[in-house]
């Protein structure tokens, strides 16, 4: 594992890069732009049919490289979708920065899900991963 700095609560965002988190080619260096924050994506830019895949790219990614200070961000699946739940995991088990959560406009989007959820926990399957 990569050891990142922990990001600035207040920190300037002037720039932030969309990246799709499924191809691994782009991810890797997407650092050396210079931008303060990189979004990876797993929503409407991974297909449906994709989503498992593009989870375990985004995992590896978040595991070996190294961003320096640069904040890796995840936007992750809507919370009226069945991929919501394995999205947040991955993203906790590889350390992002943060979690942008599609199609959410309001404080109420999120209560359903904050109501029901304690803290995240990695699954055992990422755990797994991590050691390979």
């Amino acid at each position: 594992m990569i050891p990142r700095p922990k990001p600035e609560r207040f920190r300037l965002r002037r720039t932030m890069m969309f990246m799709n988190a499924q191809k691994p080619g782009l991810i890797k260096d997407a650092y050396i732009y210079g931008v303060d924050s990189i979004m990876l994506d797993l929503e409407d830019a991974v297909a449906e049919n994709q989503k498992d895949s593009a989870r375990f790219s985004l995992y590896h990614a978040l595991k070996t490289i190294d961003y320096g200070d640069t904040e890796v961000i995840v936007r992750i699946n809507g919370l009226d979708t069945p991929h919501w739940q394995e999205d947040i995991r991955v993203c906790v088990a590889g350390g992002a920065d943060g979690i942008r959560i599609a199609k959410c406009e309001s404080a109420q989007d999120v209560k359903p899900w904050k109501s029901t959820s304690s803290r995240p926990r990695a699954s055992s399957a990422w755990r797994k991963a991590a050691r390979c």
